[in-house]
């Protein structure tokens, strides 16, 4: 992945493991993250008929300096992982959309550890000030 050619990132986390989610709690977050460093977010629950609802949504910006370093970390950590997929933890979904509006998609568990993810995690949290999301490590 070259980020001079990313026009946008795509995250999907999505916190469902074995356990069910309570009615209105928080499980899956969608984040999008574009060259320009613009933020939009959304945050799911459920309702007593298992339908998705939203909870929460708002656009924010981050400095492209940010992006940039988002996008440097994922390419590491992209060159370097095997897939690792657990069926119950949460897992995320990335979708890259390069210049050319080409889809690149990558899926992996939750796997809270130290190392490259948990740094890109924190990275998004401390720019958008949101301790709460799930990012690639499940907020761990």
């Amino acid at each position: 992945m070259f980020k001079e050619n990313v026009k946008k990132v795509k995250l999907i986390s999505n916190s469902m493991g074995m356990l069910e989610p309570e009615i209105g709690e928080e499980f899956e977050q969608r984040l999008t993250i574009n060259q320009k460093g613009r933020v939009w977010f959304s945050g799911y629950g459920r309702d007593d008929d298992w339908n998705m609802i939203k909870l929460r949504q708002f656009h924010t910006r981050i400095p492209e300096e940010s992006f940039e370093r988002f996008l440097d970390g994922l390419n590491e950590y992209l060159e370097k992982s095997e897939m690792v997929y657990i069926t119950d933890i949460g897992n995320w979904t990335l979708i890259i959309t390069d210049n050319d509006g080409k889809n690149h998609k990558h899926e992996y568990s939750f796997y809270p550890q130290k190392g490259i993810l948990h740094d890109i995690s924190e990275l998004i949290r401390k720019e958008m000030g949101m301790k709460d999301l799930f990012v690639f490590d499940g907020g761990h």
